[in-house]
């Protein structure tokens, strides 16, 4: 009865683990497309923005599975962080850019609510 019980458990978890990792990402896709609307990209812009994005969220995920200290992640995505920003604002046009960058504060502010909530 006991191993059955810790089976099921077991179960549940990896089923509610699987389950988090698709809504974050069907997340970041919703948040992306809506990023896209906003601010009015040709095709070619969508296209690299898209792949931009990807490339800096598995690095985000990498260094936020990492090992390192809580100090030197923060700095590793304040630098990924920088990079980004200068490759979105090659991309970007100026009035772009500077919706990009209120999208990003927004975030910030959802992010540290959410922050301060789980402590």
């Amino acid at each position: 009865m006991k191993k059955v019980i810790v089976f099921t458990m077991i179960c549940l978890v990896s089923v509610l683990g699987f389950s988090q990792e698709v809504s974050s990402s069907e997340n970041f896709k919703e948040v992306i497309e809506k990023q896209i609307e906003a601010l009015k990209l040709s095709e070619s812009q969508e296209v690299e923005f898209k792949t931009l994005n990807e490339q800096y969220r598995v690095m985000f995920e990498d260094i936020q599975n990492s090992e390192a200290s809580k100090m030197s992640k923060f700095k590793s995505l304040k630098k990924m962080r920088d990079e980004k920003n200068k490759e979105m604002e090659a991309l970007l046009d100026e009035e772009q850019y500077k919706m990009y960058k209120e999208f990003q504060k927004e975030n910030q502010k959802k992010l540290k609510s959410r922050y301060k909530s789980n402590n």
